[in-house]
């Protein structure tokens, strides 16, 4: 057995990583998200001098060896929402969960799989720069960097450690407590799968224990009070701690290191916590579609094509594509918005929407105008969003605008519509990508998914609320709760955008 055989670790560090929490460094079990969008416009999250984030770093090995951090590059922060529970001391957060999550193993949620649940022997906390400190596994020890920033669970020896230093500490202080308790929930996941005698291939283990995670953390939110409690509210915190597990660009979903895009494991996590546990077998025995693409192309702009030139194609895409949708669903009455019309910037102009002041405070970078059928945008600001994240960002949130029409058209009341128009968005995507994947010579779209596109797209979501005229009745709408909405669309189609 090779050094460090038996492990499953978690690490991020990526770009994505530097998005959401600028040069700080942190890990989780790692994800990747692979998408091609072809030759007529091609949008990837990897980037370099056309001023999109920097490529990653260089891919994580296997999970059975935890990978060094590499440290990401500087990028603007998306900062964290304060939540309104109070926060958990440190040392009393770690425990509590710990607490908690056998609690759940050992109860009825360990019989649903069949399993009598055994806590893991022990629970191991190390100072990566303290050799001595750093637990081996079956005997074996591997390079002392591998242990900076990570978590682990090893299955020859049963116990679960972390970095106690940076790890731990840097989740809870940019993410919240809660952030701390989904990554000891994943971990617990592994150990669980080996007491159920789950097996498969690496991604999908790593995604069952999202599942398994998410599981937990449903009954959590359900139950209300409990030595641990948490709602939704303060999974949006824990959701950009989350994304910042991604793995390097250009993993293939087949690699025995893969361990699913952040889009993916955000749906893995969304199904175990609205699904609760029996949906997280499937995992490994009957595996579902992954969003993991092999890349083989990049363009001269790493994937990542100028708004100017992005902005026409993608109103044609999704003018093409809405009107088919929305007829189908709607009538052939139904006729798509077919431009973005750019907002005034100058303080006092007017809106040809409801005569709305045109101020970017109301505006937003997008949105869909009920009264008269277009589309607005504020192109400084869907630049600024280019430039932070890559081009399927912007695209977000202009194929929400466009996905509006046809949800408030379906749907009673604005946040209704807009985990609509998330559903719609999921469900254009997967067109998209699936068109391309079966044959990219013969498709409807003028645009093709390209690497890490998904990812951007969540990125983008949380950089971009929705807004305008439109939606001024909208109250808070969770973040986690439109990124499901999302995954449904692309993974289930538009009979789950809630729009009957």
């Amino acid at each position: 057995m090779s050094p460090g055989a038996g492990l499953r670790g978690v690490r991020a560090g990526t770009a994505l990583a530097a998005i959401l929490i600028g040069a700080t460094v942190v890990s989780a079990c790692a994800t990747s998200v692979e998408v091609d969008l072809g030759e007529q416009a091609d949008v990837s999250r990897a980037g370099g001098d056309d001023g999109g984030p920097e490529p990653p770093p260089t891919p994580v090995a296997p999970a059975s060896t935890p990978t060094p951090a590499a440290t990401p590059t500087a990028a603007p922060s998306v900062t964290p929402t304060p939540t309104v529970r109070p926060q958990l001391p440190y040392e009393e957060a770690v425990s509590a969960f710990f607490d908690d999550i056998e609690r759940f193993w050992g109860g009825p949620a360990g019989a649903e799989l069949g399993i009598e649940f055994t806590p893991v022997r022990e629970q191991i906390r190390y100072d990566p720069a303290d050799l001595e400190s750093i637990p081996t596994c079956d005997g074996q020890i591997g390079p002392a960097e591998i242990y900076d920033s990570n978590a682990f669970y090893c299955e020859p020896d049963d116990y679960i450690a972390w970095d106690d230093v940076t790890l731990f500490p840097e989740l809870y202080r940019v993410y919240g407590d809660v952030s701390v308790g989904l990554v000891i929930a994943h971990e617990y996941g592994h150990a669980v799968q080996t007491q159920a005698g789950f097996s498969g291939p690496t991604i999908f283990l790593e995604l069952q224990a999202d599942c398994l995670a998410g599981a937990w953390a449903g009954s959590v939110a359900a139950r209300g009070a409990g030595s641990v409690s948490f709602g939704r509210a303060d999974l949006d915190d824990a959701i950009g701690g989350f994304l910042t597990f991604a793995d390097p660009l250009g993993t293939p979903a087949g690699d025995p290191g893969a361990h699913g895009t952040a889009f993916d494991r955000l749906n893995a996590f969304a199904e175990g916590f609205e699904g609760g546990v029996g949906t997280c077998p499937r995992f490994v025995t009957d595996p579902p579609t992954t969003a993991s693409l092999v890349v083989d192309r990049f363009d001269e702009n790493a994937g990542n094509l100028p708004l100017d030139q992005l902005l026409p194609l993608l109103v044609e895409d999704l003018s093409t594509f809405l009107d088919g949708l929305g007829e189908e669903l709607l009538g052939p009455a139904f006729d798509a918005p077919g431009q973005v019309i750019e907002l005034p910037r100058v303080a006092g102009d007017r809106l040809a929407c409801d005569v709305v002041a045109a101020a970017p405070d109301v505006a937003g970078s997008a949105f869909y105008c009920e009264l008269d059928g277009e589309v607005y945008a504020d192109r400084a600001e869907l630049e600024e969003v280019w430039s932070e994240v890559g081009d399927f960002a912007p695209a977000y949130a202009v194929a929400h605008a466009f996905a509006m029409a046809v949800a408030v058209e379906l749907v009673d009341g604005p946040d209704r519509a807009v985990l609509a128009a998330d559903c719609l968005v999921g469900v254009w995507s997967r067109d998209v990508f699936e068109e391309a994947s079966a044959d990219p010579d013969d498709t409807t779209h003028v645009i093709f998914l390209s690497a890490g596109d998904l990812d951007e797209g969540i990125v983008g979501l949380l950089l971009v609320e929705p807004t305008g005229p439109s939606l001024a009745e909208l109250s808070t709408i969770r973040t986690f709760d439109r990124v499901a909405a999302f995954g449904r669309g692309f993974f289930r189609g538009s009979t789950d955008c809630d729009i009957t």
